[in-house]
């Protein structure tokens, strides 16, 4: 399992993916929350996240959906590609919070992660594996993810308990649920 992929699971280094430039974003621009660019403004208008995004295969290593409550809190559910063969997905709902520009969590939500093998829940025994690769991983902390428009997409940046955390950039596109991506090798 990809440490990067797991550090940047619920919020969030592919080739350039080049479909063009970015609406309403420059290249190297950061994407403020709170001014004329909305950090989840794709979210809002019904996209999802993909992380690690593979163009022609319409495949991704993470996707993220947000579910905006009434009351302001937001909730992040990703899946992640945790093992090729199966393949075996990791499923977590979490809440997060838009500040200073980034999107946070913490990483204990991890507990209470679900997994999928071949689009069925995972045996006991396949859950207790994954669940033991999980332990070997940072279980505390918050974890934050900015991104900034490159004009193929965004470079996400993530950093833990306010540390920049270099060597877990990843790619993300925002794209439509109508154009079939999904979590896969």
């Amino acid at each position: 399992m990809n440490a990067a992929l797991l550090f940047l699971l619920f919020a969030t280094a592919a080739a350039p993916v080049d479909e063009g430039p970015i609406a309403g974003a420059e290249a190297g621009e950061q994407v403020p929350s709170d001014s004329r660019l909305d950090i989840l403004g794709g979210a809002r208008d019904g996209q999802i996240q993909c992380f690690q995004p593979e163009i022609y295969s319409k495949t991704c290593k993470i996707m993220a959906t947000y579910r905006f409550e009434d009351d302001g809190r937001i909730f992040s559910t990703a899946q992640m590609l945790m093992d090729e063969n199966g393949p075996a997905v990791l499923v977590v709902t979490a809440p997060v919070e838009v500040k200073d520009g980034a999107l946070c969590g913490q990483l204990d939500v991890l507990p209470t992660a679900r997994f999928v093998v071949a689009g069925q829940p995972a045996t006991p025994g396949q859950e207790s594996g994954y669940r033991l690769m999980l332990s070997m991983a940072p279980r505390k902390g918050e974890v934050c993810a900015r991104w900034i428009a490159d004009g193929h997409g965004y470079v996400v940046h993530g950093s833990l308990d306010g540390k920049p955390q270099r060597d877990f950039d990843q790619r993300m596109i925002w794209v439509d649920p109508s154009e079939g991506f999904q979590v896969a090798p």
